[in-house]
């Protein structure tokens, strides 16, 4: 891991530091240290570690799209580290059912969820708004359970207009599940939603 550095002048930043490998991966730490040249330094109260994200997922079914499947949110391939090779699921606006688009896809076990990533877009900078703005994440331990919303996002403004950038989110009911269902039903304003990746961790 690199050593990174950054200068403010007498100005007050809030940074965010995310440990990743080369491909996108979390790296565990038990630690992080910060230093400055300056005793104006305020550090955080506390470090709150990732855990490896999951996986190998199944695709069992969404809305039909006029686009790109939603089979491509869960499928692993993300642009980054493989120009070219990503999916992404696009839908418009008249693909939706009941007013959402859903995509469902289990693991091969029941596994630990704490939170999710999600990776925007290819083209998001000049094709704009097509984030998510309302969703929820679904969960069950077994397939013939009754979901469980496991996540309530409500006008979100984290996910930006970049291209294949990715965004962690908690859950608000931890636990072991093995089967999921992504409902988004608003976008940040245009008339199609896409997403490139969304993975558990």
């Amino acid at each position: 891991i690199g050593t990174n550095s950054a200068e403010f002048e007498n100005q007050q930043a809030i940074v965010q530091f995310i440990l990743q490998d080369n491909g996108g991966n979390a790296i565990n730490a038990s630690s992080l240290t910060i230093s400055a040249a300056s005793n104006k330094l305020v550090t955080g109260k506390g470090f709150n570690s990732k855990s490896t994200t999951h996986s190998g997922y199944t695709y069992d079914g969404g809305t039909a799209s006029s686009n790109d499947s939603p089979s491509n949110l869960v499928d692993g391939k993300k642009n980054y580290p493989y120009p070219n090779q990503y999916t992404k699921w696009c839908t418009n606006t008249s693909d939706k059912v009941d007013g959402i688009w859903y995509c469902e896809f289990h693991t091969e076990s029941a596994v630990q969820v704490n939170g999710y990533t999600i990776t925007t877009g290819n083209d998001n900078s000049y094709s704009n708004n097509r984030n998510p703005k309302d969703w929820v994440l679904k969960a069950k331990v077994n397939s013939g359970d009754s979901w469980t919303t496991i996540a309530t996002v409500t006008n979100d403004a984290t996910l930006k207009d970049d291209n294949v950038l990715p965004f962690d989110f908690n859950v608000d009911v931890p636990g072991m599940y093995q089967y999921f269902r992504f409902e988004v039903s608003a976008t940040r304003g245009a008339d199609v939603m896409q997403l490139e990746e969304l993975e558990l961790f």
